[in-house]
């Protein structure tokens, strides 16, 4: 199951165009996982015990990390066309 990590806010302003655009930090899930069995980790530490535990056939090949990145918002796009 994928955890959030960090809260997806706005986190500052820019000028584009003379117009203030917002800049986002995007909201981050992660997961940390077995690859052949499975099992959910609930942290890339835990995960790190496993592989370093001598009573585990654990390798560090068989653990993965899933990243997911949620854009909450997205500033208007609009554009200006010169022809």
């Amino acid at each position: 199951m994928m955890k959030k990590v960090q809260e997806g806010k706005v986190i500052g302003y820019q000028k584009v165009h003379g117009q203030d655009v917002p800049i986002y930090q995007p909201e981050v899930h992660t997961e940390v996982k077995h690859k052949v069995t499975g099992k959910e980790y609930a942290s890339k530490e835990e995960a790190q015990l496993d592989v370093a535990d001598p009573n585990t056939d654990t390798k560090d090949e068989h653990i993965e990390e899933n990243v997911m990145i949620k854009v909450i918002e997205l500033p208007e796009m609009g554009g200006d066309v010169n022809i």
